[in-house]
């Protein structure tokens, strides 16, 4: 994970002049609900990536909700052309602590969820856990 520019700035309205500030993810988690008799329960797969998602200011809007000091929650926009639209499935969270002595501010920690169809979740983590033991198994013939 990795911060630039102040995140603190962006308002609860997505505006085009936060895009100089970049947030880049190493970490994404896949989220489901299932239908478990009769109720839903979730399932999750989280997958460290190689090439992080990075996210520009400019698709993102802070949530309006009381939390703690240093806790941001944003709602996520896909740019579609010219348009930048709500994506419901996306939820990321950000914990950022300034540092005095430095003068600096730092990203403390970021959770990045995707909500997926049960379907859709099912695919996904078959073929990354192809894709995973594809790699495991390459990696073990060079040793």
């Amino acid at each position: 994970m990795k911060l630039t520019g102040d995140l603190r700035k962006i308002g609860t309205k997505r505006d085009s002049k936060f895009q100089d500030i970049s947030l880049q993810i190493k970490k994404v988690e896949y989220l489901t609900y299932k239908k478990d008799g009769h109720y839903f329960q979730a399932f999750d797969y989280e997958v460290e990536l190689e090439e992080p998602v990075v996210i520009t200011g400019d698709r993102l809007a802070r949530k309006n909700l009381k939390l703690p000091e240093g806790e941001l929650h944003f709602e996520v926009y896909d740019k579609q052309g010219d348009e930048y639209v709500l994506n419901e499935n996306v939820k990321l969270e950000v914990e950022l602590e300034y540092d005095f002595e430095e003068d600096v501010l730092l990203l403390t920690s970021v959770y990045y969820a995707v909500t997926l169809a049960p379907k859709d979740f099912e695919f996904l983590k078959k073929e990354l856990e192809k894709e995973k033991a594809f790699r495991n198994r390459k990696g073990n013939k060079k040793r």
